[in-house]
């Protein structure tokens, strides 16, 4: 088998590091508050069902016009026990000690001192340390800060704008003959949605083909139509948010989701119109397809994947092959430890790389016949420790400068099937799913996709067999579906700036030694 080179250790050059332990922020606690209180309004014709009131309090009826008041109570309450609102951007890194509360950890926490004892010690997290020793996984204060909290002015004027927009909703569906009721609202960072509980008779094919008038009665670019939302007798109206509220890398990092998910290779795939992270691990899939139109997120929805990837699997854990036809949006990575080869830039390249991944595939799978074993992890419970082998995640930047080698649309048909349990997986991007790029062999291996905003109806039946794609609000609004999601998930993907990215490599490049690269 080829060998994978492995990484050592080496001291560190650095400043104190002590991490500052993680805690649920006021703005977090604010976007449950705003968000938990938009379900309990009564717009125009609202249902009111699920009033969530305190234990210790009677529950009572919503009465007409209190949404306002719900959310100066909602408001008042987080604000009493909300810290100043100060700048953040460079708050150095404070020890656990100093920090009066701790959240629960996926793991517990140990301190970590880089020596060859600890070489080979894998899944460590975030603590302090004493001797000013560099900690992995890194300290979260690398990936920027939280979004800031909604204010209580701004809150106030988007409910107006959410009892205006349902009124609207109601009277365009009767003027078509449609009788409805709002059941309830959710609130994302990007989108609006509307539950909609049609008259007892009301075919659903009615109001499905409606996104354009709605569109035009509330003044807005676009509206999906969910009908119905999955698991509910509910029709869902989706329409752009009245402010579009940011969700940064470390948001998603910081949340209850990531720290309790299972996934060896957690995506962080973004957060739904209700407000729950979605993660996923990409072991399960085991593959991605990832299409979106320029400015539409799709370039940050990979660098936000890698970085989450690398910042809980160390060099020796994961190894990443990029191959990026434009030579521009993976040369932020050099350097990277976890990096097995240079970023690749051209098709030959690419192929040769490909090529590499096939046969690193037929020998694990050889290895775990013999072993008597079905998987990488399986296989990697029998070997030492200084023999496991890592696994591999191809990044492929844009698959449309690359598909039109017959070779290449070969190599990823055969590996796909069978790389997923050697720990071998694909993420694959493009600016064009048409089917000449995203063919009818590629998607039938690869299930799992998220599309960004697309040019055109067509291209996003291609990628998820609904038009949709083509009527999302871009800058990281996103359709998710695979095996799992019958329908697809609408999700806000994280922002990410590039100075975080070199910040990260630089830090994750002060901790391992650089690798020994191959060449394809």
């Amino acid at each position: 088998m080829n060998s994978i080179p492995v990484p050592t250790l080496k001291p560190a050059e650095h400043e104190d590091d002590d991490y500052d332990g993680m805690q649920i922020s006021s703005s977090e606690k604010l976007m449950s508050a705003f968000d938990r209180t938009l379900e309990t309004l009564p717009p125009p014709q609202l249902d009111q069902d699920d009033h969530e009131e305190e234990p210790e309090k009677p529950s009572k009826p919503v009465s007409e016009g209190s949404a306002i008041d719900i959310i100066d109570n909602a408001l008042a309450i987080i604000n009493s026990t909300a810290p100043d609102n100060a700048d953040t951007k460079k708050k150095p890194l404070q020890s656990r000690d100093q920090r009066g509360q701790k959240r629960t950890r996926r793991r517990p926490l140990q301190p970590v001192t880089f020596t060859e004892d600890t070489q080979e010690t894998a899944n460590y997290n975030v603590t302090d340390n004493a001797g000013n020793e560099p900690v992995f996984p890194p300290p979260l204060d690398l990936f920027g800060n939280l979004s800031k909290p909604v204010k209580d002015k701004d809150s106030k004027e988007i409910m107006k704008i959410i009892e205006k927009q349902g009124k609207a909703i109601i009277l365009t569906l009767k003027n078509f003959s449609i009788s409805a009721s709002v059941a309830g609202t959710s609130l994302g960072p990007s989108v609006l949605q509307y539950q909609l509980e049609l008259a007892p008779g009301t075919k659903v094919s009615r109001i499905s083909g409606l996104g354009e008038e709605l569109a035009m009665a509330l003044a807005v670019t676009s509206v999906r139509i969910e009908a119905p939302i999955l698991g509910t007798h509910y029709v869902g109206v989706e329409l752009p948010a009245p402010e579009r509220r940011p969700v940064t890398f470390r948001d998603i990092l910081e949340s209850q989701e990531f720290e309790e998910s299972t996934a060896h290779l957690p995506l962080p795939l973004g957060v739904q119109i209700d407000g729950k992270i979605f993660v996923q691990g990409l072991e399960v899939m085991p593959h991605m397809i990832v299409a979106g139109s320029s400015g539409s997120g799709k370039s940050n929805f990979l660098n936000s994947c890698i970085l989450s990837m690398c910042s809980v699997r160390r060099p020796d854990e994961l190894k990443l092959i990029l191959i990026d036809p434009g030579h521009v949006e993976f040369a932020v990575y050099d350097g990277l430890p976890h990096l097995l080869s240079a970023p690749v830039n051209d098709v030959d390249g690419a192929l040769k790389a490909l090529q590499w991944a096939y046969t690193e595939m037929e020998e694990r799978t050889s290895n775990f016949a013999r072993s008597k074993v079905r998987n990488l992890a399986a296989y990697n419970r029998k070997l030492p420790k200084d023999e496991r082998l890592p696994e591999i995640v191809i990044v492929i930047e844009e698959l449309a400068d690359l598909i039109y080698s017959e070779d290449i649309e070969s190599l990823i048909v055969r590996l796909a099937p069978k790389s997923g349990p050697a720990g071998i997986y694909m993420m694959l991007a493009t600016q064009r799913p048409s089917p000449d790029v995203v063919t009818t062999l590629v998607k039938s291996n690869i299930p799992a996709r998220a599309a960004f905003t697309l040019s055109s109806p067509a291209d996003s039946k291609n990628m998820i067999n609904i038009p949709d794609a083509s009527e999302l609000t871009g800058k990281g609004d996103m359709l998710f579906r695979n095996t799992n999601t019958p329908q697809p998930v609408r999700l806000q993907t994280a922002y990410i700036e590039e100075d975080r990215i070199s910040d990260f490599v630089d830090y994750m490049s002060s901790i391992f030694d650089a690798p020994e690269l191959m060449k394809f």
